[in-house]
Order: C-alpha cells, then structure tokens, then sequence
C-alpha cells in the first residue's frame, strides 16, 4: 500500500464525533481505572510511517522513556534516528516523569484522551 493508502485508513482520532471519544473514554475508564488512554499519532511534517497501532492504555507508573520505547520499537526506526514525542505542545524530553503526571497535565480536556504526536530527527546532524 501507498502511504496515502495508510491515511485514508488511519485518519486523526480526533475526527471521530466528540460524543463518540467521550464515551469510548468512559467505558475504557470504568474497566482499566489504573491505566492512561493515549493515542499516538504521526505530526504532519513527519517522514516516519503512520504508526500501526495508535490506541494505547499504558500503567499509571510507567515513565515516557518506556512509552517512547514501545513507539520506536513499532515504527521500526534505524538507531541513528532518534523520536521526539509532543504532547500538545509541549515536547517530552524528561524520561522520567511517569505518564500519570504526563495524564493530568496534558490530557484533553473534551474527550480525556492523552494525545502524543512524534516525529525523528537525524541524530547525526543530518536533517530528517
């Protein structure tokens, strides 16, 4: 398939109906409490294959380096990229911090999802 082929069988999460995430992310709350909703999507001015799994209930303890783990592992980029994560706009570069305190800062204040784009960069020097 084409890589237009993936966006027309991928689009943003967000344009399904609002009433429609609301409830998704009610009925994912009432049965994994202890989980964080996200979904991870590729940025506009990406190179990077559309990622082919984007919904994601990770702990509440897990760190963003871990996160960041999973990601590049399922896009399958070569060790001299390196993947930067945005949550809204705000880039996460602290591996540290645990998702949970990443939930309540950045989530989606309409439908509770955690929204995370990425996008590579050469860790090289060279542009991606």
């Amino acid at each position: 398939l084409f890589r237009s082929d993936f966006i027309i069988m991928n689009p943003p999460f967000h344009d399904k109906p609002l009433k429609a995430r609301q409830d998704l992310f009610k009925s994912l709350m009432r049965q994994y409490e202890d989980r964080i909703p996200i979904i991870v999507e590729r940025s506009p001015n990406s190179n990077l294959p559309m990622i082919n799994k984007r919904n994601y209930l990770v702990p509440n303890t897990m760190t963003i380096a871990s996160f960041r783990k999973i990601i590049k592992e399922r896009l399958q980029i070569s060790s001299s990229q390196s993947l930067h994560l945005y949550a809204g706009k705000k880039p996460l570069y602290c591996g540290d911090t645990i998702m949970s305190v990443l939930y309540n800062q950045e989530k989606d204040p309409n439908d509770g999802f955690l929204y995370i784009r990425y996008f590579e960069e050469n860790v090289f020097g060279k542009n991606a």
